[in-house]
């Protein structure tokens, strides 16, 4: 076992597989910042820190500045405009960023959530109604597409200048059947690589197949990301098999969100927790739930999670 390591060093350890004194752990949920960069920024800290967490992570709750379920025609679409990162939501995540970094100093890895741009697509249009336009007109789609990926991308060069260490992508495009490999292909993995490319500098990006059921996660496998994340325990997919099949990348889980550490019994988080590890041999690994804990979860469970992550070894 190794010594101990500050939290930037434990995770850029487990990224290489390189023994680590303890796995790195994080878990989260979503907060409610009333459209305010210093609310979110308050609350992201005070969170992070009172669990003691190895990855602080910006929540996607100052969302992409479009309404949901706005596009009702073809003609909608071109109702998107590029954004910078210092205008509106993306500026307030930029400044977010900014009074994370100076309250909490250089060594603690910070990500910031965004949505894939197919998942914001399908967010603005809902899912039966984007099929459609993919059908009817794809370029008018691809069009809309690459809006939104020029807006992530502004904003990832943006955090990533104001101190943020990688974006979290949450891909809700890639799960539950929602495309088939061929549509995904075509209308989320170009312009997935567009965000994730302009912030190439990062050392942190972490791609987060998003459902329940028929993950396209082969898809992502070889995308310019550290890590891959996804609900492990509620789709059966396991942490060992994505891990043995991606030899470049950490995997990101092990731990059921609706589960143990929801409810306890410190036993059962204890021995979820341990199963994790010993699917990865505790290299290229990073200890965390498949998704967001629920808001309301109580807190003793929650400390009770991170205590265990101390009884590991």
């Amino acid at each position: 076992m190794a010594a101990a390591m500050e939290k930037n060093e434990r995770v850029r350890a487990a990224l290489r597989g390189q023994e680590v004194d303890r796995p790195p752990f994080c878990f989260w949920h979503h907060f409610r910042p009333c459209h305010s960069a210093r609310a979110l920024a308050e609350d992201t800290v005070a969170f992070f820190g009172r669990y003691d967490l190895d990855i602080y992570k910006v929540m996607p709750d100052l969302p992409y500045p479009f309404p949901r379920r706005s596009i009702r025609a073809l003609n909608d679409w071109h109702l998107l405009t590029p954004l910078r990162a210092d205008q509106g939501n993306p500026a307030r995540v930029v400044d977010t960023v900014r009074r994370i970094r100076r309250a909490v100093g250089p060594s603690i890895p910070l990500v910031v959530t965004v949505f894939s741009p197919l998942t914001e697509a399908t967010n603005f249009a809902g899912h039966e109604l984007i099929l459609q336009h993919m059908r009817e007109d794809p370029a008018t789609v691809h069009g809309a597409l690459d809006t939104i990926a020029e807006t992530l991308a502004n904003l990832g060069f943006g955090v990533l200048e104001a101190g943020a260490d990688g974006l979290y992508v949450g891909n809700q495009a890639a799960g539950n059947g929602l495309f088939t490999p061929q549509q995904y292909i075509e209308f989320g993995r170009p312009y997935d690589l567009r965000v994730l490319n302009a912030a190439s500098e990062a050392w942190l990006h972490i791609m987060h197949v998003h459902g329940e059921h028929d993950l396209l996660i082969d898809q992502v496998l070889d995308y310019p990301v550290a890590a891959v994340s996804w609900s492990d325990r509620l789709t059966g997919l396991p942490l060992k098999q994505v891990w043995s099949s991606a030899p470049r990348l950490a995997v990101m889980g092990g731990m059921n969100e609706q589960g143990a550490i929801v409810h306890g019994p410190t036993e059962e988080i204890l021995a979820e927790m341990r199963d994790a590890v010993a699917q990865t041999g505790g290299r290229r690994h990073i200890l965390a739930p498949g998704c967001s804990v629920p808001d309301d979860c109580p807190e003793q469970w929650l400390h009770a999670a991170r205590d265990a992550v101390d009884h590991l070894a």
